[in-house]
């Protein structure tokens, strides 16, 4: 469908061909896809750090989002309120995204990519307060949630984590080694 091409278009880094999709769909799709493409706009609102970006993630949650979507813009609420040093916000997201995922039933088991996205926010969130071993735990639970679950993304933004932990613990040749592994996967 045109939303699996938007998707596929964010995930690769073509924004604006993304944005292009989005538009048809906003002005052609179906009514119950307005949900789900204005979060697809809101997540690439919220990569490129837009200052519209909650406006449009509070617009997709008003058309009707499932509950996966529902944490799915609770998770770029707590990114984006981090990038912008709003912990408490973060807090919040982060807490919502949370319960909303204990709610969402996976086919394929407790193992998904959307726990491990708790686990990373929760992480992120962690590593900001100076928490770096709440940060370790966090980003463990990743990756022990993606053991069952192929999401090679994720996984590697968790070991681009773990390499930023590996630096402030004063360890720059894990670091290099963590980041060097994240790098050759984002390019493969």
């Amino acid at each position: 469908t045109a939303l699996h091409l938007a998707e596929i278009e964010t995930d690769l880094g073509h924004h604006d061909d993304a944005e292009a999709v989005i538009r048809r769909i906003r002005a052609e799709g179906p009514q119950d896809l307005q949900g789900r493409a204005r979060l697809l706009l809101g997540k690439i609102a919220v990569i490129r750090q837009e200052l519209w970006a909650e406006e449009i993630l509070s617009e997709a949650a008003a058309l009707g989002l499932n509950a996966r979507d529902s944490v799915s813009v609770a998770l770029l609420r707590g990114e984006r309120a981090l990038r912008n040093n709003q912990l408490e916000i973060a807090r919040e997201a982060m807490a919502a995204a949370e319960r909303g995922a204990k709610q969402v039933i996976d086919r394929r088991g407790p193992g998904s990519r959307l726990h491990a996205s708790v686990e990373l926010l929760r992480g992120d969130l962690a590593r900001a307060t100076q928490d770096i071993e709440g940060a370790k735990k966090a980003y463990n639970r990743g990756f022990e949630l993606l053991r069952s679950t192929a999401d090679p993304e994720l996984r590697l933004r968790l070991t681009l984590r773990v390499g930023d932990l590996a630096l402030a613990d004063g360890r720059p040749d894990d670091a290099m080694v963590h980041w060097s592994t994240a790098a050759r996967g984002f390019r493969a």
